[in-house]
């Protein structure tokens, strides 16, 4: 047996491909909502890129909802400008640039927040950096020397008062979402593995505590399923850190089973093998056999076309059709 068997139960609300879903905080995000992307769901993910603690993700959903740039955090290294609260793929070559650039992953994040049925939100540490100019927290340190840095720990209390303060007002804008809250698995042996597991225990118990009190809110165990249950390297890549695709695709598994409605379950059965036929590549593509099959499946495709956009794919089957 490779895995300790953990029993998950169906989540309070449902997840259906018919929403739209927001992702942000760390690589779990990137990972999940890759999944969720490539089963045809409506998603935005790390619109401000990965952020690990939770407070500089609360931050990016509140200035985004009162679309505020703070141009005071603005930085500029080796002639390239980034931002304090965002990660530095977010970046620009002059200070107007990445103003604009920001303003358009708030309209982007408060557009996706209005219409979305979820809110998927995965912080990875408790350790915070406070740059030493105003003290204040930074989302990435964009590779600025350590000494220019202290470092703390957050405690629960302020994790649960932040989140409360800034899903009122996400709530302001969308009364029905949900939230889902995760803790990423991810080690982050830098600080220490004494140190991480110090950091893990004080989100999770901030996020039992949020779930207890936002009925609204619902607890995703991705760091039990990697940490506990899939004990066996196999399920981690080559830095015995990160998650194997294997790993991420049990992860996936179960996350299906405890949020997706039926017609959501049926319908991801039904892409996936619609996706296998996609990726065969014949031998022959002008034989009379795989043209009929090309509209055949283009046929399946648009039987799903009122419930997710098929275009792209249809757009790849008209090139091959030999009397398009």
């Amino acid at each position: 047996m490779f895995v300790l068997p953990f029993e998950i139960k169906k989540a309070p609300f449902d997840v259906s491909i018919r929403d739209k879903v927001v992702l942000m905080g760390s690589c779990f995000s990137e990972n999940i909502g890759k999944k969720l992307s490539d089963h045809k769901f409506n998603v935005l993910i790390n619109p401000f890129g990965v952020i690990y603690n939770p407070i500089s993700i609360f931050k990016t959903l509140d200035q985004s909802i009162s679309t505020q740039v703070s141009e005071d955090r603005i930085v500029e290294i080796d002639h390239i400008y980034y931002h304090w609260d965002a990660h530095s793929a977010l970046s620009a070559a002059s200070r107007e640039d990445l103003i604009k650039k920001l303003h358009e992953q708030q309209d982007l994040t408060r557009s996706a927040l209005h219409k979305s049925s979820t809110l998927i939100l995965s912080p990875g540490t408790s350790w915070v950096y406070h740059h030493q100019s105003n003290h204040s927290i930074v989302a990435n340190c964009h590779k600025v020397p350590q000494k220019e840095f202290t470092k703390s720990l957050l405690s629960g209390e302020e994790i649960t008062r932040h989140y409360f303060e800034v899903i009122e007002k996400v709530r302001s804008i969308n009364p029905q979402i949900n939230v889902i809250l995760t803790v990423s698995p991810v080690r982050h042996i830098r600080d220490g593995l004494v140190e991480n597991n110090l950091s893990k225990s004080i989100l999770i118990q901030a996020v039992q505590e949020i779930v207890k009190r936002d009925q609204k809110a619902s607890y995703f165990p991705s760091y039990e399923i990697l940490i506990d249950v899939l004990r066996d390297y196999r399920f981690y890549k080559e830095d015995m850190i990160h998650p194997s695709d294997q790993g991420i695709e049990y992860i996936w598994q179960k996350f299906k089973s405890a949020y997706f409605d039926q017609e959501t379950l049926n319908f991801i059965e039904e892409w996936e093998k619609l996706t296998r036929a996609l990726k065969h590549r014949p031998f022959h593509p002008g034989s009379p056999a795989h043209q009929s099959f090309l509209k055949s499946t283009a046929k399946r495709l648009q039987s799903f076309s009122s419930i997710v956009n098929v275009e792209e794919e249809l757009k790849s089957i008209e090139k091959q059709l030999l009397d398009a």
